[in-house]
């Protein structure tokens, strides 16, 4: 029997092909930029995106200069730095709104939509 991965494991197993230090560099230059725009949960460790709007299924919208974007996807952008190639972002701890990149998971579209069933929402 297989033990359940924590948010932890599962954000380093997705994310190493990113260098630590530059991982840091752009987490703390994300954090800054947009720390007005963020609540930390302090129970489950999520970034909530709290800035103004939601769209209508909850996720957090970041406005750019190419106009609105999904506000996990920005920070997924900004931290980690690498494309998902197409597939989506899978918020593991289950709040839409949540844009920390070790929340996130890179799945393709039908893998997300059998978690989305299966999940229990907050």
């Amino acid at each position: 029997m297989s033990k359940a991965m924590s948010l932890d494991e599962i954000a380093c197993r997705t994310m190493d092909n990113v260098g630590a230090t530059q991982m840091r560099i752009n987490r703390a230059t994300f954090l800054a930029k947009h720390a007005a725009h963020l609540e930390r949960d302090p129970i489950y460790g999520c970034w909530l995106w709290v800035a103004g709007k939601l769209d209508r299924d909850g996720y957090g919208v970041s406005w750019t200069k190419n106009g609105p974007r999904s506000a996990h996807s920005e920070a997924w952008r900004e931290i980690v730095g690498t494309p998902t190639d197409g597939k989506v972002l899978d918020h593991l701890c289950r709040r839409r709104n949540c844009v920390r990149p070790e929340h996130l998971e890179p799945v393709a579209g039908a893998i997300n939509d059998l978690r989305r069933r299966w999940a229990v929402r907050v």
